[in-house]
């Protein structure tokens, strides 16, 4: 039994093993980056993990699996609720959510292997919204919602990576709106929708905006309104 995230880190960096997790009701973490360094198994049953203004997590040369728990950031500035390094981290039903007061970013992915399948991320804030990038990885995304809300509204950047999208919902809500920002790599599209929610100030930047260098496929099986 553990009465603060940290306890549970510090647990599972002491293990030469795999260790499982389960857990039970919500946690608060108020400060401080929490690094997890060795392999493990988090199941959430629901749970809610809330990482304040100066907590953040922090991934690095793990294997991680997360199951049924929401991740929740709120921050008055931009600081990453969570960071991933030279790991494969799998996120399956899970909730990712952020409320920043200004610019707000979720998630930065390294030269790692990620997948999201079922989950839900949601980043509102007042400014520049990017729910999360990556650089150097391979990223996997099926069944999943993302929703951006902000001045400026973007889902993913993605930067010389491999990616695969299959049947996801991307909405984007602000003056300006992009959903997936390409630059390098290799993605693959397969049933997914994007909408764009924008006050018409602006114009849009487009569905997915693809830069020099980058193959793309399956553009014709996703569905663009809004743009």
């Amino acid at each position: 039994p553990f009465v603060s995230f940290d306890q549970v880190v510090a647990a599972i960096n002491a293990s030469e093993g795999v260790t499982r997790i389960h857990l039970k009701g919500d946690i608060t973490v108020e400060s401080g980056e929490q690094v997890i360094e060795k392999d493990c198994v988090i199941r959430g049953n629901g749970s809610k993990i809330i990482f304040m203004e100066g907590a953040s997590l922090s991934i690095q040369n793990a294997s991680v699996e997360i199951f049924s728990c929401t991740l929740e950031k709120q921050a008055d500035s931009a600081s990453l609720l969570a960071q991933v390094e030279k790991s494969a981290v799998f996120f399956n039903d899970c909730e990712i959510v952020g409320f920043y007061g200004e610019d707000g970013k979720l998630f930065e992915i390294k030269d790692s292997k990620v997948s999201f399948v079922d989950c839900g991320i949601t980043l509102s804030a007042s400014r520049i919204a990017v729910c999360g990038n990556i650089t150097d990885g391979t990223l996997n995304v099926s069944g999943c919602r993302f929703t951006a809300i902000g001045q400026s509204a973007s889902a993913l950047k993605v930067l010389n990576s491999e990616a695969t999208f299959d049947n996801n919902l991307f909405t984007l809500i602000g003056g300006i709106c992009k959903g997936v920002d390409i630059a390098g790599g290799s993605i693959s599209f397969a049933g997914d929708v994007f909408n764009a929610q924008s006050d018409g100030k602006y114009r849009n930047s487009g569905a997915v905006f693809r830069n020099g260098g980058c193959k793309v496929t399956g553009l014709n099986s996703t569905l663009a309104n809004g743009f």
